[in-house]
């Protein structure tokens, strides 16, 4: 088996202002992604992350119950790398970004209701609010 690489050592991704570079972003946002936007993208970046974050959270949980670390070096985990642990909070969503995390929210596993989409794309629920009040 081979050993794990980073993917920087494995992919290569071409320097800013390199004319490589020029070539790259063309291909990647013009033909790769042309029907993505910005805003779509940075919902999926948002999802995943958040999704990271869960993961790298109960891994430490899973140490803490595994006697790996103690309870002090957990708390102190969280604390000081609470980026890497919480999720992002929820931010204010238009009406298109919230229809796209709910389209979205019915190809994934585990997202059951409006608050699991909220979490997930770090929606605000004052954002989401208005839309329930409407039903």
């Amino acid at each position: 088996m081979n050993e794990l690489q980073p993917l920087q050592d494995v992919i290569d991704i071409p320097e800013a202002n390199s004319e490589e570079a020029d070539t790259f972003s063309v291909t990647f946002n013009f033909v790769t992604f042309s029907t993505i936007s910005q805003q779509q993208e940075n919902l999926l970046v948002t999802a995943i992350n958040n999704r990271t974050r869960e993961l790298n959270y109960f891994k430490k949980y899973v140490e803490l119950l595994q006697h790996r670390i103690t309870d002090e070096e957990f708390d102190q985990l969280m604390e000081q790398h609470s980026d890497d642990f919480s999720p992002e909070q929820g931010k204010p969503a238009d009406i298109n970004t919230i229809r796209y995390a709910r389209y979205l929210s019915d190809k994934l596993i585990d997202v059951n209701d409006v608050n699991d989409m909220a979490d997930l794309f770090s929606i605000s629920m004052d954002s989401i609010q208005p839309l329930l009040d409407n039903k």
